[in-house]
Order: structure tokens, then C-alpha cells, then sequence
């Protein structure tokens, strides 16, 4: 039973155990072939996270492997989908026996070349099936015999030349096995191979999404002697535009690790495709603030996750509740720029100036829109006019996964007025702020000056592919008719100040027969007095065990509004998100309704009441 003894046989063996002993409820886990088999590391994560890639791996294999464990893995985990090189080039290995470790820990109807005899002999008698096993395991004996062995790449202080032999050796290697000897030019058949498993990976993040996964495409880094050998040009076909496609396609973030500055460091590497253990921490280190993490812990979001979407007019799916940034723009506001509004208002906003001090800082910015994705809000609301919103937003939670960010267009003056002429101009400072190619939802601000030029101008930008949606604010059933009268498509999202002492049923009746999605801003009044100690809210939240902010929040879901809630509290933040344990019936929704005195919290002119509470 020699073969059963050999090096190869033994790591398949102990992947399979390994496998075997996965533990539930993974919160990572990522696919892949011995680059990504060799790179990550959760311990280092301080999370519940698994590696089932292996080497060598086609992504036919990446897929079933998902699929046998998928029981293991979180509703909401995070899957990283890791397409090395070539991977995309090859659909199967022609050598069999490259599927023989299969046998080991997937059922039979997953392996391609499933045959029971074969089955038998790989697990009783290996070394008939394996015989190029046990003369590789013969040789490297020999060489240690004779003290021949080369142990170079494995040593910490490997050498400039060692890495670039080895590069060499693989890009060869490659040259062969695709029969590049000559010149690097993809043949027929990788061609075709490339359209089978961009099918492949996309049907693999089609699969993760319906198990409620957040899929990720991953490219890993390689040794800098290694990336410079490889053609561009074979690359941008069997790589780059693949997973651009996908990506774009099914709105699936691309993490590219391959040209990043931080990794271009031979001395990171074992060998030319694999991580010693310093490379492997940077590597682990950086994909979890890319995803993320704080503080070596998985984000709380992974467990507390807004529980529903809503489907806009175009299929893009909005998250059912939003964090609202106009709160920290009323603390750090630019005081040269909005002096003449303290004094037009006859300093009734020293109660703002004095929070302006107490929070002002860009740390303290930057805290706050964390613990809200912390909390779990994966919608954020910002603005050109709300001051630093939109960049510290840019700066922290932009390219963190799921979220979705709507800014707005407006002039940065008090009047509110843009005219068409600034749509694209506001546009490029937004999208620079935020650090995105395109805003996720852009609104019109206010219905001022030239509004309905404005915004026809905003459908164009639309139309560019500089935002995946578009809408307005706070405009009403008047403003909408004017808008399909001029024989433009109506907004896919409106936001208007809506809470149940404002319900605007004439206003909802119509979005809900026109398709339009309704926000609410200022959506609890703001805790007003008026409403949390009104007979109604004291005996839902009797009965419910709940605030009277968690009350009116679940008014709004139950009406498919989407509330745009505030708060510097992380205890408010997940008190607001806390509103599935419970359902308001048919009596208590009419009940919050006859609340309804049209009362107005933002005026005509935008101005707030400074005696409001904003912080909740």
C-alpha cells in the first residue's frame, strides 16, 4: 500500500478530514485553486470562516465543492470566489486523476469522470492509480539523501534570483500545458473555455445570492517577477473582461489584489504564486478591511441584516430602511458658507453650534457611519448641501459590501436652487466624494428654480450610466403631475417628510398606483412629544413591548415606506432595526393613521425647529 503512503495521497486524505470537520454557520468562506488554498487564513480573522479551495482546482470543482458544504455556511456570509490566472482557461484537466481526490470527500454524481472501479482503487490501493506519486516521492528522498533537496523558496530571506527562476519555471510550465511555446495566443479551445466557465461563475454567484450569500469575484496577488511574464493581452480575455462582465452583470463586486502596489514585493512570497507568512498577513489583514472588519471581529451586520428590499421600477433592489446623514451636516456645518442662515434664523440654532462642538472631527464623523453599517444599515442617505456627508461616507462605508448610497442634486447655497446646467457638474463631485463610478440612487433636492429642466437632466445622467436609479424629494402630487404632463418618466424613489403626524395619503395613493417608491424623511417626527406620549403610541408599545420609534417604524414598513432614521446612538441605531418580532394588525395601522394633523417639521423653507430632538 506504498501509494496510500505517498506525500500527495496523504494532503488529499487530510483535505478530506478537514472538509469532513468544516464547522457550521461559516461566516467566510472562500472557493479557489493553490494560490487562494495557500493564502488565507482565519485564524488570523478572529471569525468563523472556512477555505475550500484547493490545488489544483478547475471552477467546475470550485462550484460542487460549494455546493456539498453549502449546509455549513451562514445566511448572510460572505463567499469569496477566487479566479486565479487561468482559471477561466481551462474547463477540465484532460489527466483523469486530477479528479481522483474528488472521490474523497464529493458524492459520486459531482465528479465528472465518476467510475466505481476507480472509486475502490483510490481508497484501498492508490498506487496503481498513482504511480508518478510514489517516483516524485522516490526522488525528493534521494535529493534529501544526498543533500540535493532545494530549500531556497521555502526559507524566509529568499533571494531576488530564486523568485525569478521560479517564475520562469511556472510561466514555461504554462506555455506548455496551453501550447504558447511560440507566442501567447489563446487557441480555439481555451476560447471556448473561457465562455463555459464565465457561464460557470455566474450561475456560482446566481447560487450564492439565492442561499442569501454575499458574493465577492477575488483576484489574488502574485510575485511582481511572476505578473511582468504574462501577456496583457491573453489576460484581458481570459481574465479581466470576464469578470468585468459578471461583475457589472450581476452587480457583484470585483476585490483585484493582482497589480496591488502593497503585494509587489517578492520577499512576500514562498515561491512566485504562494504567500510566505509575513505576505499571507498583509494579505489576510487587507482583504478583511476591504470587506469590512473591524477589529478582528465580523461586523454585527452579519447577524443583525435589514431583513427586506424593495424591487425599483428598473430592478434595482433598495434596502427597506436608510441612515440619514443630513443630522451630521446640522453639527458640522461650513460656517462661512451658511452664516447668513444663523443669522437669518435670529441664532436659533445655538443648540446646533453647541453640537457642532461637541462633535466636531472627522474621527467622530467617521465612527458614526460606521456603528450605523456596524448596526446594520446598508443604505445611506447624503447630499452636496449636507457639508462633509457625502466625503466622510466616501471615506468609510463606500466600499464596504452592500452598501448603497443615495446623494442628491442641489446647489450649496441656502436657496436650494440648481440649475440643468449644474446636474453633471454636481454629479462628478458627488460621485468623487462618495468614491464611486456612479451614485446607486440620485435624487432631485427640492423643487426649485428650474426643477422640471433640472430634472430632465438627471434622467439623462441616468440614462449615461452615472446612477442605477433616480428620483426626487419633496415635491408633491402637483409636482409629479407636472413631470408627466412634460412626458418624462416619473421618479423610481420619492422622499418626502412622512410620519404619523404627516401620513400624506393623497401623496402614498398615488406613488402606490404609479409605481413610485416613497422614502421618509424625518419618518418618527422626531420623536415628538406630541406623538410618543399620545394615547395610541403608550398602548402599542404596552402591548408590543416596544419604543414608540420602533412602533412608527414598523407603521412605515408595513406601508413599503422606507424610512430615512438619524441617531448618534448605537443603541438606537439597532433599536430602529429592530422591528420583526413583532406586526402592527389592520386596527392599530388605523389607529397610527387617525394621528394624522399635517403637521410639518421642515418648512417651506427648510428651516428646523432647534428644540427637536435629531438624536434618535
Amino acid at each position: 500500500m506504498f501509494g496510500k503512503n505517498s506525500s500527495q495521497y496523504k494532503i488529499w486524505v487530510e483535505h478530506s478530514a478537514i472538509l469532513k470537520a468544516m464547522p457550521h454557520d461559516c461566516q467566510v468562506v472562500n472557493t479557489g485553486s493553490t494560490p487562494s488554498y495557500r493564502a488565507f487564513d482565519y485564524s488570523l480573522w478572529g471569525v468563523r470562516g472556512f477555505n475550500l479551495a484547493f490545488q489544483p482546482q478547475p471552477l467546475y470543482y470550485d462550484f460542487e465543492t460549494i455546493k456539498k458544504y453549502s449546509d455549513h455556511i451562514a445566511k448572510n456570509a460572505i463567499i469569496l470566489l477566487c479566479i486565479e490566472e487561468f482559471k477561466l482557461l481551462v474547463d477540465a484537466y484532460e489527466d483523469e486523476s486530477t479528479d481522483h481526490k474528488y472521490y474523497l470527500w464529493l458524492d459520486e454524481d459531482q465528479i465528472r469522470t465518476y467510475n466505481s472501479h476507480k472509486d475502490w482503487l483510490i481508497n484501498h490501493v492508490p498506487v496503481v492509480l498513482h504511480p508518478k506519486f510514489v517516483l516524485r516521492d522516490v526522488k525528493q528522498a534521494i535529493k534529501r539523501l544526498f543533500g540535493k533537496e532545494n530549500t531556497s523558496l521555502l526559507s524566509k530571506n529568499i533571494t531576488k534570483g530564486d523568485d525569478v527562476c521560479n517564475a520562469s519555471r511556472w510561466v514555461n510550465g504554462w506555455n506548455r500545458e496551453f501550447g504558447w511555446e511560440h507566442n501567447q495566443v489563446l487557441r480555439d479551445e481555451q476560447l471556448k473555455n473561457i465562455v463555459i466557465n464565465e457561464k460557470r461563475l455566474s450561475d456560482m454567484v446566481g447560487y450564492c445570492l439565492t442561499k442569501g450569500w454575499k458574493p465577492y469575484l477575488l483576484v489574488p496577488p502574485f510575485s511582481p517577477n511572476l505578473t511582468k511574464l504574462i501577456s496583457e493581452d491573453i489576460l484581458r480575455q481570459c481574465l479581466w473582461e470576464p469578470l468585468e462582465r459578471i461583475s457589472t452583470r450581476k452587480e457583484v463586486p470585483l476585490l483585484n489584489f493582482y497589480y496591488d502596489e502593497r503585494f509587489a514585493d517578492y520577499r512576500l512570497y514562498n515561491d512566485a504564486l504562494t504567500f510566505n507568512s509575513k505576505g499571507k498577513e498583509l494579505f489576510n489583514s487587507t482583504v478583511q478591511e476591504k470587506l469590512g472588519f473591524r477589529k478582528n471581529k465580523i461586523m454585527e451586520a452579519t447577524t443583525v441584516e435589514c431583513k427586506k428590499t424593495y424591487p425599483l421600477r428598473n430592478g434595482v433592489e433598495i434596502p427597506w430602511i436608510s441612515y440619514g446623514t443630513g443630522v451630521i451636516w446640522r453639527y458640522t456645518r461650513n460656517i462661512p458658507l451658511f452664516l447668513k442662515f444663523y443669522i437669518k434664523n435670529g441664532l436659533r440654532s445655538v443648540k446646533h453650534m453647541k453640537l457642532n462642538r461637541e462633535l466636531q472631527g472627522n474621527m467622530h464623523i467617521k465612527n458614526i457611519l460606521l456603528d450605523a453599517y456596524d448596526a446594520g444599515f446598508r443604505m445611506f442617505d447624503t447630499g452636496r448641501i449636507y457639508a462633509h456627508s457625502e466625503d466622510k461616507i466616501g471615506e468609510t462605508v463606500s466600499g464596504k459590501p452592500g452598501v448603497f448610497i443615495t446623494t442628491k442634486c442641489s446647489w450649496m447655497d441656502i436657496t436650494r436652487e440648481c440649475s440643468p446646467n449644474d446636474v453633471a457638474g454636481n454629479l462628478d463631485i458627488s460621485l468623487k466624494n462618495i468614491k464611486r463610478d456612479k451614485a446607486d440612487l440620485y435624487l432631485l433636492h427640492w423643487p426649485e428654480g428650474e426643477w422640471l429642466d433640472t430634472y430632465k437632466q438627471i434622467i439623462e445622467e441616468y440614462k449615461k450610466g452615472r446612477c442605477r436609479s433616480f428620483g426626487t424629494c419633496n415635491m408633491k402630487v402637483e409636482h409629479l403631475k407636472q413631470i408627466e404632463e412634460a412626458g418624462l418618466e416619473l421618479p423610481m424613489v420619492m422622499q418626502t417628510e412622512m410620519h404619523p403626524l404627516n401620513t400624506k395619503k393623497k401623496l402614498r395613493e398615488y406613488c402606490k398606483e404609479k409605481g413610485i417608491q416613497l422614502e421618509a424623511h424625518t419618518p418618527t417626527a422626531r420623536n415628538d412629544k406630541e406623538l410618543r406620549e399620545s394615547d395610541t403610541m403608550k398602548k402599542l408599545g404596552t402591548k408590543y413591548n416596544k419604543s414608540s420609534v420602533q412602533i412608527t417604524i414598523r407603521w412605515h414598513y408595513q406601508n413599503g415606506v422606507i424610512p430615512v432614521v438619524s441617531t448618534f446612538s448605537g443603541e438606537h441605531m439597532k433599536e430602529n432595526l429592530d422591528i420583526f418580532d413583532f406586526e402592527l394588525t389592520e386596527a392599530d395601522m388605523k389607529e397610527i393613521d387617525a394621528l394624522d394633523k399635517g403637521k410639518v417639521l421642515l418648512d417651506s423653507q427648510g428651516i428646523d425647529d432647534p428644540n427637536y430632538i435629531y438624536n434618535y
